[in-house]
């Protein structure tokens, strides 16, 4: 019984790990990446920020994805509530045709991080 209390209970202080799906009208992709690109800048300067990732689907440029890892969960929630934020999501609500698909993981088994060249959104 203690370890499925052990395994329940989330540190505060884990990382975090968030991956968002968005999905906008053809028509709205350069909008919408604009508005992600913005967003994803701003993430990486929050406190508490450890990596933010844009990307988007070669074969359907209306689809976009934003991996982010944070410190803790405190740290993705305070940056939640900031006006960037705040501007961000009102921004793409109106071009999205799908609704905003955030899902929050603890650990992930990943390798290293080898930053993009040239384009700051991955294809």
């Amino acid at each position: 019984m203690s370890l499925g209390q052990a395994a329940l209970a989330q540190d505060a202080a884990q990382p975090v790990y968030i991956v968002t799906y968005m999905e906008v009208a053809p028509n709205s992709a350069s909008e919408a990446r604009q508005l992600i690109l913005a967003y994803a800048n701003e993430a990486r300067k929050a406190s508490g920020a450890a990596q933010v990732d844009a990307l988007q689907r070669i074969s359907d440029p209306g689809h976009f994805a934003l991996i982010e890892q944070w410190q803790s969960q405190g740290a993705k929630q305070a940056f939640a509530a900031t006006d960037p934020v705040t501007k961000f999501r009102a921004g793409l609500n109106p071009l999205q045709s799908a609704a905003y698909d955030e899902r929050i993981h603890a650990a992930l088994s990943v390798g290293p991080s080898t930053p993009a060249s040239g384009d700051p959104v991955v294809s």
